[in-house]
């Protein structure tokens, strides 16, 4: 039987886990069991905190305890892209674990548990969120789309940036000695990201997928209806340096069907175009006669404008003509009048004169029947007394 306080400045661990600093805990030793309890060090930048009891049942050991780690560097344990760590960040993780066998390797094979992780203000390299954007634009080229000439696009666009998370948070589970780690849920401000991994403990090997997907119309003037960008990015291989793949399947369906249905608008918008033409032109056809009416309309009105003026002048040089021709009739009857006036006078001076002749004739006559008259009384023996009695007479006629 034992109990220990242990306090060291480094407690070395394996190689392929980083050592503690600055570590304290209590040991309490008996004959079939060994507890190891409030651990406090300085482990991957943070401070871990846990415990561990060791019982030895009959050459089986059962191990269990809890574990605590807050802001430690995930750059420590994260693999790298030449000599920069693919992801950066402060993570903390707690749990529960326990687990039996009669080996180390039996013991963690067994191991069963839960717990969770958070991952705060990250940086994920070789995840570039605009990427959608870019192979949308490369799409949008004469290339031809499938996952071989698609896959190296992608793949060097997601490695030109890197995606920022304010915080992803996830719940694990431990069974058979190997960690679930499912649908992470990560805080971003460009793309919706999900993940989810497994490691085996006992290999040390990672299998996981992160999901990238954007709202296709965030970034596609012409997005798909129904359907959705999304990129799958596949680790798997050693803990330490799993190879990457890329799983364009949902991508590569979107841009088939986006291309299709750009096509489709094409010859729709070509057909529109052509119905747009013809219209364009009947209306232009219609303008036209619209036009052409217009012109006779006002060419019509101008000329019986014109035609009113002429005949209002005419009109009015009619009047003029009526109103000389009326002062010439009056001048015509006025001098008519006067003529007339003359005539009367002329006349009545011809009847006074025709009167006086005709008198002038009577009297002559007279004269003549007188003297007659007289010659027959001479012949009938009249006296010359009488015919003297009748000269006066005769010359007064």
């Amino acid at each position: 039987h034992a109990d220990l306080d242990v306090s060291v400045g480094i407690l070395e661990m394996s190689e392929a886990v980083d050592d503690l600093r600055d570590a304290s805990f209590a040991v309490r030793l008996r004959e079939t069991s060994l507890d190891v309890f409030d651990l406090d060090a300085a482990f991957l930048g943070g401070r871990l905190s846990g415990a561990l009891q060791l019982e030895n049942n009959n050459g089986e050991v059962s191990a269990s305890g809890t574990l605590e780690l807050i802001d430690a560097d995930v750059a420590a344990i994260s693999w790298t892209d030449g000599q920069r760590p693919l992801v950066e960040g402060k993570f903390s993780l707690s749990g529960q674990y326990n687990g039996t066998g009669r080996s180390l390797d039996a013991i963690v094979s067994s191991l069963g548990g839960d717990g969770s992780l958070t991952l705060e203000h990250g940086r994920i390299r070789r995840v570039n969120p605009v990427a959608f954007g870019l192979v949308l634009d490369a799409a949008d080229g004469e290339i031809t789309l499938d996952a071989e000439t698609l896959s190296p696009i992608v793949s060097g666009h997601l490695d030109a940036g890197s995606l920022t998370v304010d915080r992803a948070e996830a719940a694990f589970r431990l069974a058979s000695g190997v960690i679930r780690v499912a649908n992470v849920s990560f805080d971003t401000d460009s793309v919706d990201t999900s993940a989810s991994a497994t490691v085996d403990l006992t290999t040390m090997r990672l299998k996981g997928a992160m999901s990238l997907i954007v709202e296709a119309a965030d970034i596609d003037d012409t997005p798909v209806s129904g359907s959705t960008p999304e990129i799958a990015i596949v680790f798997d291989g050693p803990f330490e340096e799993p190879t990457r793949t890329l799983d364009l399947q949902p991508l590569l369906g979107y841009l088939t069907v986006r291309r299709f249905e750009q096509e489709v608008r094409r010859v729709e918008i070509l057909q529109a175009d052509i119905l747009e033409k013809q219209r364009l032109s009947r209306y232009a056809r219609w303008i036209s006669a619209q036009e052409a009416r217009e012109r006779r309309l006002k060419e019509q009105a101008e000329r019986r404008r014109l035609e009113q003026i002429e005949l209002n002048r005419l009109e009015a040089d009619i009047e003029s003509r009526n109103q000389t021709l009326e002062q010439k009739i009056q001048q015509i009857r006025d001098q008519n009048a006067q003529r007339a006036s003359s005539s009367a006078q002329i006349e009545a001076e011809r009847r006074a004169a025709r009167i006086a002749a005709d008198a002038a004739r009577r009297q002559r006559q007279q004269g003549i029947n007188l003297e007659r008259e007289l010659q027959r009384l001479e012949q009938e023996g009249i006296t010359t007394g009488e015919n003297l009695q009748l000269g006066p007479v005769l010359q007064t006629q």
